[in-house]
């Protein structure tokens, strides 16, 4: 029996999620190291949409503003030494602004039009980073696990940014069909509407499982998923006014996420990563423990062995 016989209600939604993931991660697959190589690319397709991040902001200097961060905010310090050491402390900000630069620079002269997306951590199906699965996890099987969620002192009351994958490849289908113009050769913030807090958001995932409680340690400096970033949330304005960005709201978004991912927690097909990931959390003393409460939650025996392709 296949997937779409088998659990119709989310054969479309899904195929739609697998749509946007692929469409996302092939634009994105481009040659941060080679400009010549995503040029060919906009020359062929007339258009670049390059999948950035809000990390970029890490590697610049302080804003001169207060609230959220502005695509005006990421210019890097004059300074050498400190351009140096921002550099050095995310690697990962540094390399995704210097493929921005390159796109503003050297589009022109290539007569290529080009995007820049500044995504904050992403929520939704298929996140090969599984911080969101494990949240999920971690909310079904604390009492396994034996450990209480974290929520560091410094994080208390900090406002983060999020963004679902899904709204993200609905945009980038607007853009392809999108006749270039002045809102292209420039840099967006795309992220939900509203920003929350760390406890908010794993608020909103325990209320979609029906939880009505959470064990939270407050007190230490443990381990957290989110967020990725520093400075703070970032500002939507810009693409809510040129490019019609209307995300959904989160508490759907979360909901959406969750149930993904409960589907995920029994469906065979993502057994692969399921497995990884709860041996990864659960300790080895205590899995029968936890395959007692996964057959009460889910109703199915939690299965060990690997037999099918995974899907995730």
């Amino acid at each position: 029996m296949t997937l779409l016989e088998s659990n119709s209600a989310f054969a479309y939604p899904f195929l739609r999620e697998i749509f946007f993931f692929f469409l996302i991660y092939i634009i994105n697959v481009a040659c941060c190291y080679s400009s010549q190589g995503f040029f060919n690319i906009g020359r062929y397709t007339g258009k670049y949409i390059y999948i950035s991040t809000d990390s970029v902001y890490e590697v610049c200097k302080e804003p001169p503003h207060w609230g959220p961060l502005r695509e005006e905010d990421a210019v890097r310090p004059t300074d050498p030494v400190e351009r140096e050491t921002l550099a050095s402390r995310d690697s990962y900000g540094d390399r995704k602004l210097a493929c921005e630069e390159v796109l503003e620079t050297e589009a022109n002269s290539q007569r290529v039009w080009w995007m820049s997306l500044r995504l904050p951590d992403v929520i939704g199906p298929r996140d090969n980073s599984n911080r969101f699965w494990t949240y999920l996890i971690w909310l079904r099987f604390g009492d396994v696990i034996g450990k209480r969620i974290s929520l560091p002192p410094h994080l208390k009351g900090r406002k983060l940014s999020f963004v679902h994958s899904e709204d993200v490849g609905r945009l980038i289908l607007q853009l392809v069909k999108m006749s270039p113009h002045h809102k292209f050769q420039q840099a967006y913030n795309l992220a939900f509407r509203e920003t929350v807090t760390l406890e908010e958001l794993i608020n909103m995932m325990a209320k979609t499982l029906g939880i009505s409680e959470v064990n939270y340690d407050r007190e230490t400096t443990g381990s957290y998923l989110y967020p990725s970033v520093t400075r703070g949330p970032v500002n939507i304005t810009k693409a809510e006014k040129n490019l019609n960005w209307k995300p959904m709201p989160i508490e759907e978004a979360v909901e959406k996420t969750v149930q993904f991912y409960e589907y995920a927690m029994r469906a065979p097909e993502f057994r692969r990563q399921r497995n990884a990931l709860i041996n990864k959390l659960i300790p080895g003393e205590k899995k029968e423990i936890f395959k007692k409460k996964f057959k009460k939650i889910y109703r199915i025996d939690y299965q060990e062995a690997i037999d099918v392709k995974d899907e995730l």
